[in-house]
């Protein structure tokens, strides 16, 4: 079961307001022409203080982008996909009866079987039932028949304090990936989070506690494990531990390493169905060369029996 983190959000302003916070998730691999949702509206009045809740619970609906016909919204976990089809002639819907695979342990999937007849689709991606993104509606992105669509959350949220007139898919991937992000740490239970100004005409700001770098602070190399700031150590790891920092998942576990020259960390055996993600980020801990203690946090650059990691 994944883990909950309950949100708290004081609005701590010197003045009133008509601002929201906003809260957004962001896909890995997210593209300029998804069509992206706030996935939380706060409206909390001054000294009061709002709570969500954050866990992993994805859903999905399919759309024909021929009718705009929206179908019912399923639940796809991750590491599980489903065909949207239409079958005779009626408009497509996901069909969750048989999972069909080609997926990683950390993705949710859609693959566009609409062939009677032939029909492109879009797909709205849904966490704990509110929308955050909208893929394949735009002209230049087409979810064609015999194409899966893949969905995976970044272990970031990202806060904004926005007029509450813009609703719907108004936010470009560049407005709210400027806007301030609070990396999660599985280990904590509650987040509380503070919206204040430094006058009543100031700046929008939040801040957090405990702080967003506490995972990222764990993470950080020893310094047995590195011979200078932006050097690793090269050679061969072993005891090598990978483990998905959103959902806690160990996806290896035991396995071996090798460091080269130029900070590329390959390491496996990693088992087909747990495969980490490419463009996600991951927590790795390994003996080093030196019998050293290696702990950070890396992007996969590639996936596969032996999946390659790099700095981000």
């Amino acid at each position: 079961m994944a883990k909950t983190i309950k949100f708290l959000v004081k609005n701590d302003l010197p003045g009133a307001t008509t601002n929201h916070v906003l809260v957004f998730l962001k896909p890995v691999d997210a593209q300029s022409n998804y069509q992206y949702y706030a996935w939380q509206d706060l409206n909390p009045s001054q000294g009061s203080t709002q709570p969500f809740n954050f866990s992993i619970d994805i859903s999905g609906d399919v759309i024909d982008r021929n009718t705009g016909s929206i179908s019912a919204q399923k639940t796809i976990n991750p590491g599980q996909c489903f065909a949207a089809i239409n079958p005779n002639g009626q408009s497509p819907y996901i069909d969750t009866s048989k999972d069909i695979g080609g997926v990683t342990s950390s993705q949710a999937g859609i693959k566009n079987q609409c062939t009677t007849p032939t029909t492109s689709i879009g797909v709205d991606w849904y966490n704990l039932g509110n929308k955050v993104v909208q893929v394949g509606m735009t002209g230049s992105d087409i979810i064609n028949v015999g194409k899966t669509v893949t969905f995976e959350l970044q272990p970031t949220l990202y806060f904004m304090a926005a007029d509450p007139t813009i609703v719907g898919p108004n936010f470009t991937l560049q407005a709210y990936s400027a806007s301030t992000p609070y990396t999660l740490d599985v280990s904590v239970d509650t987040v509380n989070v503070r919206w204040y100004r430094d006058s009543i005409s100031g700046e929008d700001k939040f801040s957090f506690d405990p702080p967003s770098n506490s995972f990222m602070s764990a993470m950080r190399l020893s310094s047995s494990a590195r011979s200078s700031s932006s050097a690793y150590v090269e050679g061969q790891y072993t005891s090598v531990r990978v483990v998905n920092p959103l959902t806690s998942e160990t996806l290896l576990s035991g396995g071996t390493g090798t460091m080269s020259s130029f900070g590329m960390f390959s390491c496996g055996q990693f088992a087909a169905d747990s495969l980490p993600s490419i463009g996600s980020i991951y927590k790795i801990s390994a003996k080093d060369p030196n019998g050293g203690s290696f702990e950070t946090a890396l992007k996969c650059a590639h996936a596969g029996s032996t999946s390659d990691f790099q700095d981000y």
